[in-house]
């Protein structure tokens, strides 16, 4: 068996695609992954994000949603200009003396 080097980048739309398709033609995890040269756990953890809706796996909305997410900020920015905080911070003396 081939070893497969650790990847940390993100499905791409191909990716995703060749998922669906292997998914709908009864593929296991293991042969997808393969085929992708990717760990069969990635193609898990991908097909589990969908878990729960009807439609199943379609590959330009859960790559639509991928994009979403990757945009949208982690944490609401607390020191945002024009806020009390920032009023604060702008106003304190930040002398080292």
């Amino acid at each position: 068996m081939e070893k497969i080097e650790k990847q940390y980048k993100q499905l791409n739309a191909e990716e995703r695609a060749v998922i669906m398709l292997m998914g709908e033609e009864g593929s296991g995890l293991g042969k997808i992954g393969k085929f992708l040269k990717r760990l069969p756990s990635t193609i898990s953890r991908e097909l589990a994000r969908i878990l729960g809706t009807e439609c199943g796996y379609i590959a330009l909305l859960v790559g639509a949603r991928a994009i979403r997410l990757r945009l949208k900020p982690c944490k609401e920015l607390k020191l945002v200009m024009g806020n009390e905080l920032f009023e604060i911070v702008k106003g304190y003396n930040w002398s080292s003396e």
